[in-house]
C-alpha cells in the first residue's frame, strides 16, 4: 500500500472509509480536505450496504417465521379437522350406547313385568290355574329343588322314619308337589297336611286323592296360625318346606317389603313350630348362603342343624352329610336377580336344615313371640311411612325410638333378637336413606 498523499509506502489506513492508506497522520491532515468528500461517501455506501444486509437479513428472518407460522396454522387446522371427526365419530357412538343402554333398560323393564313374583301371595293362584306352568313332563305335578323322590327318600327316611306310630307330616307350601304321596307309598309317614296359599292348586290336590286318603290338603296362609280344626298344636311330628320361605323371602324389594318379608318368613317358622310335638323337626330346603340361612334360622329356633346340601341338577341319593364333606361348599355361590332386577348372592347348592322343637316349656312363648314381632312390624312400618309423608325428622326421631323399646321389652323378644335386631336395622337405614345428612337420622341409626 502506498500513502495517499505522498507515495511512500503505508502503514495506516482511513478509519472511516478504510478506502485509502497513509504514510503517516501528517500525511493524513494533508490529504483530508481532498478526501474528504470521497471519505464520507465511501463510508454512507459502507454503511448504506451494511444496513441494507441487515434488512435483507430481517426480512428473510420474517419470511421464515411467516412460513413456520402459516404451516403450523396449517397443522392446527388438519388436527382441529382430526378432533372434529373423532368428536363427531365419538358422538355417534354416545349416541348409539345410549341407544343400546334405553333399549337394554326397556328389555330389563320388559323382563321386570314378566319376572314371576314369587314373593306376591295372589302370584301362586295365578300361576296354578295355568295347568301348562308348574308341571313336569307329561306329569301334572312340580317340585322346586327336586324332581326325583327316591333320590331324597334315604334323607326323608333318615330324618322322619323313626317318629313313632302314626307320624303325620305337613307339607308347607305343597303346590302340587306330589311329596306327601310318596313319603306315604314309601311308608314315612302314615298321614299327611298339604298348606298352600292358593286355593286352585289345592283344589287340583283334593281332585286326586283316592277315597279315605290319610292324605288333607288345606288352603292357609301361615303366616296366620293354623285352625285347630286342620291340628291343634303340638300333635304333629314333621314339617316339611322345599322353597317356601325362599319365595317370602325375594317379595323384599324394598325397606318396607324386606322388614315384611322378613317377618313374614320368621311368622312361618313359628306357626309350624306350633304344630309340632316336642322333638318335632322341621326339615327346610332352601338355596340361601349356608351363613345367611343358619344365622337366621337360629335366630327363630335354637336347635338348628344342616344336614345336607345336594346339586339340584346331580343324580346321587341324598342322605344325612351328604354334600357337607367338601369345605368349599359354603363358598359355592352364584349371582341372581331379585324380582325387581337386583342381584343377590345365592348358593349354587341346595341347603336341607333341620329345626329341632324343644320342650313345650322352651316353646310356651311362641305366640308371644309373634305378637312381638308383628308389633315391630307395625311400628317401623308405620314410622317408614311417616318420614316418606312428611320429609321430615322432628316427630319421627320420637316414634323410632319409642317402637324400639317397646319391641325390645315386648315378652319373648330375648330369643328372637336377631330377627328383632334384623328388622331393626332395616328401619335404620331406611332412614339414613330418606334423610342423608341429618343428625337425627345417625342418632336413630347408632341407638339401633
Amino acid at each position: 500500500m502506498k500513502c495517499n498523499q505522498c507515495g511512500a509506502p503505508a502503514t495506516l489506513r482511513c478509519s472511516r472509509c478504510k478506502t485509502v492508506s497513509y504514510c503517516g497522520a501528517s500525511c493524513q491532515k494533508a490529504n483530508w480536505k481532498s478526501h474528504k468528500k470521497a471519505c464520507k461517501a465511501a463510508a454512507a455506501m459502507a454503511e448504506l450496504a451494511t444496513l441494507s444486509n441487515n434488512k435483507v437479513k430481517k426480512i428473510d428472518d420474517a419470511r421464515r417465521e411467516l412460513e413456520e407460522a402459516r404451516a403450523m396454522v396449517e397443522r392446527l387446522k388438519a388436527e382441529a379437522e382430526e378432533a372434529k371427526v373423532k368428536l363427531e365419530i365419538e358422538k355417534k357412538e354416545s349416541e348409539e350406547l345410549d341407544g343400546k343402554v334405553k333399549e337394554a333398560s326397556n328389555n330389563v323393564d320388559k323382563a321386570m313385568d314378566a319376572a314371576p313374583e314369587y314373593g306376591d301371595k295372589e302370584y301362586w293362584d295365578r300361576a296354578y290355574k295355568d295347568k301348562n306352568r308348574y308341571v313336569t313332563g307329561n306329569d301334572d305335578t312340580y317340585d322346586w329343588y327336586f324332581n326325583d323322590y327316591d333320590r331324597m327318600h334315604p334323607l326323608f327316611s333318615s330324618v322322619f322314619g323313626g317318629s313313632g306310630p302314626q307320624t303325620t307330616l305337613v307339607d308347607v307350601g305343597c303346590g302340587n308337589s306330589p311329596l306327601l304321596s310318596n313319603l306315604l307309598s314309601s311308608g314315612v309317614i302314615d298321614k299327611g297336611i298339604g298348606l298352600d296359599i292358593s286355593p286352585s292348586v289345592i283344589s287340583q290336590c283334593r281332585s286326586q286323592l283316592p277315597p279315605s286318603s290319610p292324605l288333607t290338603f288345606h288352603h292357609h296362609d301361615l303366616t296366620s296360625p293354623l285352625p285347630p280344626s286342620i291340628s291343634p298344636p303340638s300333635s304333629l311330628q314333621g314339617a316339611v318346606d322345599k322353597g317356601t320361605l325362599d319365595a317370602i323371602l325375594s317379595g323384599g324389594t324394598d325397606a318396607e317389603k324386606s322388614t315384611s318379608a322378613l317377618n313374614d318368613a320368621t311368622f312361618v317358622i313359628l306357626n309350624v313350630l306350633s304344630l309340632l310335638k316336642a322333638g318335632g323337626k322341621f326339615l327346610i330346603f332352601t338355596n340361601l348362603p349356608p351363613a345367611m340361612a343358619l344365622s337366621f334360622f337360629t335366630s327363630v329356633n335354637k336347635d338348628v342343624v344342616c344336614v345336607a346340601a345336594f346339586d339340584p341338577n346331580g343324580s346321587d341319593p341324598v342322605k344325612p352329610g351328604s354334600g357337607l364333606s367338601d369345605s368349599s361348599d359354603t363358598q359355592t355361590t352364584s349371582r341372581v336377580k331379585t324380582v325387581d332386577g337386583r342381584e343377590i348372592t345365592a348358593s349354587k347348592n341346595i341347603h336341607v336344615y333341620k329345626l329341632t322343637k324343644g320342650t313345650e316349656s322352651t316353646q310356651a312363648n311362641t305366640r308371644a313371640q309373634i305378637e312381638a314381632l308383628k308389633s315391630l312390624h307395625a311400628s317401623t312400618v308405620s314410622t317408614l311411612k311417616t318420614i316418606k309423608d312428611d320429609g321430615a325428622l322432628g316427630s319421627t326421631v320420637t316414634l323410632a325410638r319409642e317402637s324400639l323399646s317397646q319391641a325390645k321389652s315386648s315378652t319373648g323378644y330375648d330369643s328372637l333378637s336377631s330377627s328383632v335386631d334384623a328388622a331393626a336395622h332395616q328401619l335404620a337405614e331406611s332412614v339414613k336413606q330418606e334423610m342423608e345428612g341429618s343428625k337425627a337420622a345417625q342418632e336413630i341409626a347408632d341407638e339401633v
